[in-house]
């Protein structure tokens, strides 16, 4: 009976562990939901993902894409992309894919939510495993929710969307590293599991790279120091194996980035851009002054160490090390993505802070370490830590969702208005960079990065959207679906060969427009028309004209 009772209250405790990768399922599920139609807004990267994960489905592996690298995003996508083509016999799956590419996409964000919840019930079951405690397994499971933007990317399918993840796996393996038995050896195991974690979360993307530093630093050994950086580049090519045909193209990308002071390697090669790296930190505070504070926390702790009568300070501190190697990780981090900003470049960041809460309150407690009730005041603070972080971040993301569901209702009239009056009409697009209302435009950007299979979906592109033609602003030339760069569309035939075209702007922007209506009038006879107005959004400026 006693059995019994005891197996009912693990189970419990197992429960307990599965409510955050549930609730962590939910909000993501909740946050796709609410992007709705990727292409109207977010077709960086996730067109580009889209297809070469379609690539990697057909086998082909000399990807257009690689620079993030992003490969096991590509693979998941891969993956998932085979299972939803099953019993589409009418098409082939590359078909499938330009036909439906919503579905595959939505589809492919279900199986990376599917699979960071699965690992985060891991992740606690785990913790708990080793110390048998489960308040501290729920206060490491609610690391993906110590900030809002980890669970907005979720909601996606960008690499970050699996990096918040990766980053929590690296505080699980510090964890059963700091509370070895014999903190005097490292083990050839411990070795090879940082070297993995890294390999991955650096085949991600590399905005990971702060985070091998944790590793690096904790093994004691010079030796072993070495085995781990060299496991880890074996490991990083292992999970990002398109890379060893563009090892050249791969490393100018990486050098690029370092040398020019711009976003994606250009400006100026100086760099460091002085006036927008000190803007960007400061945007950067200003945007979670909580975390930052946090972090300014973790640094406080560090030097409140060396303050002897506080008594902080023990042999062999691994607990110590670890705080030193989070902080430093989290402000090599900031450093980064302040010269190369983006929101989402601070993900693995972001997945630490709640481990190095851990660390500090642990080191801090050692002041009362001579009293019993030390632990049990840990634990409510550690509750409190859990409760606090889940139910701020909660509350965020149903209020961002709350807002981009009213966007893209504003989106999704232009789409109507398309579907109702103008469908299968001969178009020349003129979108924005991150979108518009169609699907074509999403299309063209995953077309982009395809390499050498551009021509082969190239061909398949035409097929099904035989009527629709570019001028992408950004680029400044128009384009068929062969994407041709040099000659590009052939204006005199394009007008030619259609007696009527409409023209889609996704933006309120005269001086393009004459522009556009000046390069089709030159091939017009002198007494034709210029384009008419027939539809306008006043929420989002688009407009579409009928020409002819």
């Amino acid at each position: 009976m006693k059995d019994k009772d005891a197996g009912m209250k693990k189970g419990y405790k197992y429960f307990f562990l599965l409510i955050l990768p549930v609730l962590l399922f939910y909000l993501s599920r909740l946050t796709n939901k609410s992007f709705g139609i990727f292409f109207l807004s977010t077709i960086d990267p996730e067109y580009a993902y889209l297809f070469n994960g379609l690539c990697v489905a057909q086998l082909k592996f000399d990807l257009g894409h690689f620079q993030h690298p992003g490969t096991p995003l590509q693979c998941i996508i891969a993956i998932t992309s085979i299972l939803v083509h099953i019993g589409n016999r009418g098409l082939t799956l590359a078909e499938d894919v330009f036909v439906n590419p919503e579905h595959f996409l939505h589809a492919s964000n279900i199986a990376l939510n599917i699979l960071n919840a699965l690992l985060l019930f891991i992740i606690g079951y785990f913790i708990y495993q080793r110390s048998r405690n489960i308040i501290l397994a729920l206060l490491l499971q609610v690391s993906p929710f110590a900030n809002q933007l980890v669970l907005e990317t979720m909601g996606r399918v960008i690499p970050e969307s699996l990096l918040g993840i990766a980053s929590l796996l690296l505080a699980l393996i510090v964890f059963f590293y700091i509370t070895r038995t014999n903190s005097n050896i490292t083990s050839t195991k411990y070795i090879i599991l940082f070297s993995l974690v890294s390999g991955y979360g650096l085949a991600i993307k590399l905005t990971y790279i702060p985070l091998i530093i944790i590793p690096l630093i904790l093994i004691a050994s010079f030796m072993d120091k070495l085995k781990y950086l060299l496991f880890t580049i074996i490991s990083f090519f292992i999970f990002a194996f398109p890379l060893l045909g563009k090892l050249n193209d791969f490393w100018t990308w990486v050098k690029n980035l370092f040398i020019y002071s711009g976003n994606y390697g250009t400006g100026e090669s100086n760099i460091i851009d002085i006036s927008s790296f000190t803007g960007n930190i400061k945007l950067l505070i200003c945007e979670d002054k909580l975390l930052f504070g946090l972090l300014s926390g973790f640094i406080l702790v560090i030097l409140l160490y060396f303050i002897k009568p506080l008594k902080l300070k023990l042999k062999n501190d691994i607990e110590y090390k670890a705080l030193v190697c989070i902080a430093l990780a989290i402000l090599i981090q900031y450093l980064i993505v302040a010269k190369h900003y983006a929101p989402t470049y601070m993900v693995p960041a972001f997945s630490l802070f709640v481990f190095g809460i851990y660390l500090a309150t642990n080191i801090l407690s050692r002041i009362f370490s001579k009293f019993q009730i030390t632990s049990i005041i840990k634990n409510i603070l550690f509750l409190a830590f859990t409760l606090s972080i889940f139910v701020g971040t909660y509350r965020k993301v149903i209020l961002y969702n709350q807002v981009r569901k009213q966007k893209v209702e504003i989106w999704t009239q232009t789409l109507h208005f398309i579907h109702d009056n103008i469908k299968d009409k001969t178009v020349l697009l003129v979108p924005g960079f991150y979108g518009a209302a169609y699907v074509e435009r999403g299309l063209v950007e995953g077309l982009f990065y395809t390499g050498k299979y551009k021509a082969t979906y190239s061909k398949l592109l035409q097929k099904h959207y035989p009527h629709t033609y570019f001028y992408l602003p950004f680029h400044n030339r128009y384009f068929d679906w062969r994407l041709i760069w040099d000659n590009g569309l052939d204006l005199k035939e394009f007008i030619k060969n259609n007696e009527e075209i409409y023209i889609y702007f996704s933006t309120d922007d005269i001086n393009l427009a004459n522009k556009i209506y000046s390069d089709l009038l030159s091939y017009c006879p002198p007494n034709t028309m210029e384009p008419v107005r027939i539809y306008y959004n006043n929420e989002t400026k688009e407009s579409i004209y009928r020409f002819r």
